[in-house]
């Protein structure tokens, strides 16, 4: 087995933070920085610089890493195919879940299919939402993670992975709780002059960039305030402490406690999938043809 504190060493420059890097391992935040400082001694270089806002690679480390995670690669394959040619072993799908993308409705599917479902073991891994941390599990797809399920109207995503529809689901509102549209079944356009919404850039989902279009050519009373590529928790607290309102997806009406979710009287639903590797290992493929008998549209 690959030492433990290569493998962390990995997921810390991955996650450029430590407490992260713990989390994503169920490490102990006090044990992972202690197996950093093993490997550092054991080494005889600085491999990490530890900053106010986590820690980064140094030179030497940017070396170690590249070979780290080659190897860990190679590790993670040759185990794979080790257990692959034990008779009778059950094939892994590795199923990743965060808090706004959760594994739970891809579970469910999963039951639907009752007994006769390939024989398929499912490995519930969990993953930060921070654009940083999303953007390493859609590259790393197949390696720590296999596939998770989640609104997939992005063209990056179409671009570089297996994407399979599964459902398509409002496009609502998220509002503060003491906001007065929170009382509302329905927002109308109306409804939102004089309101700031907060977004994510254009360019890369085709139905945000539709809804940016239409606001800023037919309806200049509302004001759009930026957002990063992805939300995460934070963006949904600075919405509520600002007053802001935010588009969000039906699966995450109860992401935060401070936001209603509200339907809103426009055209745009947004698409729900299973994301997974554009080179699925054997049992993936298995996993998502199985998964395909159940999709709604």
């Amino acid at each position: 087995m690959l030492d433990k504190r290569v493998t962390t060493f990995v997921q810390v420059v991955e996650s450029g933070s430590i407490a992260k890097a713990a989390r994503v391992l169920f490490l102990s935040k006090v044990s992972a920085k202690a197996q950093m400082d093993g490997l550092e001694a054991e080494v005889g270089v600085q491999l990490l610089e530890r900053t106010t806002r986590g820690v980064k690679p140094t030179t030497a480390g940017e070396i170690f890493f590249e070979g780290a995670r080659e190897l860990a690669y190679l590790a993670d394959r040759t185990l794979a195919k080790t257990r692959a040619t034990s008779e009778g072993e059950r094939r892994v799908v590795r199923v990743g879940t965060s808090v706004l993308r959760p594994c739970r409705p891809l579970l469910d599917l999963w039951d639907s299919l009752g007994p006769d479902k390939p024989a398929i073991s499912l490995e519930i891994i969990p993953f930060d939402d921070d654009t940083t941390s999303l953007n390493e599990v859609v590259d790393d797809l197949g390696r720590r993670i296999d596939c998770f399920v989640a609104p997939c109207d992005s063209e990056r995503w179409r671009a570089t992975t297996n994407i399979l529809l599964l459902d398509e689901m409002p496009y609502c509102l998220a509002v503060p709780r003491s906001h007065p549209l929170a009382t509302r079944e329905l927002i109308s356009w109306d409804d939102l002059d004089g309101e700031t919404i907060m977004m994510v850039p254009g360019g890369d989902s085709p139905i945000v960039s539709s809804l940016r279009s239409e606001i800023k050519e037919n309806h200049p009373g509302i004001s759009i305030v930026g957002v990063s590529t992805h939300y995460d928790i934070t963006t949904f607290n600075a919405c509520e402490q600002a007053g802001y309102l935010l588009p969000i997806y039906h699966v995450w009406a109860d992401a935060h406690p401070s936001m209603i979710t509200v339907p809103v009287d426009w055209p745009w639903r947004m698409p729900y999938g299973l994301v997974y590797s554009k080179h699925p290992s054997e049992a993936m493929t298995d996993f998502a043809n199985a998964i395909a008998q159940t999709r709604q549209i």
